[in-house]
């Protein structure tokens, strides 16, 4: 919180005299970034843990993983999570356009971003499930399954080609988070998505509702701890 609270102040600071704090802000974002990344990590763990369908050996392993963290302080997720820490960092630097819906353009932006090359390939590998397809795509929309159904129905009944955030907007009745941070987008509308997308998940799953199980950060992770030996 305070980190948040001294961001904001350098910000405004950095509206009048942009030369002077535009870098020390940027670097405020990028610590708060790291904070809020191993926040969402501890967050993932603790939801693998609750999963009555996640394998016992890969619960061990995210036990141990949390274990270490709350054991020391000073870890931060490029300590335990880097390709985790890459996801989350490359799409905190691109935003959605939406267009068609196919999610094209947000995919090579994540790509041209520095994203690391395994969290692609697991998305793209051969035998990967709806569900893993449809939870990348709210990771790289920022949005819900269920909220991306919406908009392809209204843009059908609309006979639209392609979408924007603002009109997107408009259409589910909320502000989306990338509008409020068009220069440099907030870690926290970022975090606010896993959020989303963590209990929509969680819904489906005690309503029997079609859609992703998991958000993408858990396929992915239940992957790479399956990788440990």
């Amino acid at each position: 919180n305070f980190l948040r609270a001294f961001l904001k102040s350098t910000v405004a600071l950095e509206a009048d005299h942009p030369q002077r704090f535009h870098a020390l802000a940027h670097d405020l974002r990028e610590d708060l970034a790291q904070s809020i990344y191993t926040l969402m990590a501890e967050e993932l763990f603790l939801a693998l843990l609750r999963k009555r369908n996640v394998e016992m050996s890969t619960k061990r392993r995210a036990a141990d993983q949390l274990i270490s963290v709350w054991d020391d302080a000073a870890i931060e997720i490029d300590d335990f999570a880097p390709i985790l820490e890459s996801a989350w960092h490359a799409r905190n630097s691109c935003h959605s356009h939406f267009g068609t819906l196919l999610a094209a353009s947000e995919t090579f932006a994540l790509a041209i971003a520095d994203c690391n090359p395994k969290v692609l390939e697991f998305f793209a590998r051969d035998g990967s499930s709806a569900d893993e397809s449809s939870a990348f795509e709210e990771f790289l929309f920022n949005m819900t399954f269920e909220e991306l159904g919406i908009l392809r129905r209204a843009m059908t009944e609309q006979q639209l080609r392609t979408a924007t955030p603002a009109w997107a907007g408009g259409v589910l009745g909320r502000q989306i988070e990338e509008l409020e941070h068009s220069r440099e987008i907030d870690p926290m509308a970022l975090y606010r998505s896993y959020q989303r997308r963590q209990l929509a998940a969680d819904f489906r799953v005690m309503a029997g509702a079609p859609g992703p199980r998991r958000t993408a950060e858990a396929y992915l992770l239940i992957d790479l701890l399956d990788q440990q030996t």
